[in-house]
């Protein structure tokens, strides 16, 4: 049988519960409702009825204008100059000859010439450089330069910037004057800012 739970045994258990508080329940929440998804919002451009169409296509780049190139020291200039020199009409006031020179001696002859006689403002000088010929092999520039390659050299060089500059024009020579070995140079007139001093 079961015993029968006395007063005073009533008394403790409702003080050990009176602290206890209940548990809260939970409310039930209701079920999703799967439904119809509902369209995203339009985007910005979509919305104020713009539509992205493709990148606009860059503005073709600009012509950049390329200043005419400056003509071969052969072919500027006077060419009446030409023949007035192998006539004699044109005094040749100084001669350079690169005969035996080395590439490297025959150029820094050929600048210091160039740049005097334009400073002493010669019209015209000749500068001798030797005819042409069939060589086997090119000689390295510590040699004397072979024959035909001192020609070749001349005209590069002339056409440099810090010659051509100071050059008007070139010719070949007449035979008198050296023939195909050797070339007129006209030099521009110097632009003098001074007076010049007297010799």
């Amino acid at each position: 049988m079961r015993r029968r739970v006395t007063e005073e045994e009533e008394a403790l258990l409702a003080k050990a519960l009176a602290d206890v508080k209940p548990l809260k329940q939970r409310r039930k929440q209701a079920p999703r409702t799967t439904g119809p998804k509902q369209p995203s919002p339009p985007s910005r451009s979509r919305a104020s009825g713009e539509e992205r169409a493709s990148p606009e296509k860059a503005p073709p780049p600009k012509q950049r204008v390329h200043s005419p190139a400056r003509p071969s020291v052969l072919a500027a200039g006077d060419p009446r100059l030409d023949a007035k020199a192998r006539r004699g009409k044109v005094e040749i006031e100084r001669t350079l000859d690169l005969h035996g020179l080395t590439q490297d001696a025959a150029y820094g002859c050929l600048l210091r010439f160039i740049d005097a006689a334009h400073k002493d403002d010669c019209r015209c000088v000749l500068v001798v450089t030797g005819k042409g010929a069939t060589i086997d092999a090119l000689s390295r520039l510590a040699d004397p330069a072979p024959r035909g390659i001192l020609r070749g050299r001349f005209l590069e060089w002339i056409e440099g910037p810090t010659m051509r500059e100071r050059v008007s024009r070139v010719a070949k020579a007449a035979p008198r004057h050296g023939g195909a070995g050797a070339f007129y140079v006209f030099l521009k007139r110097r632009r003098q800012t001074a007076t010049r001093r007297p010799s």
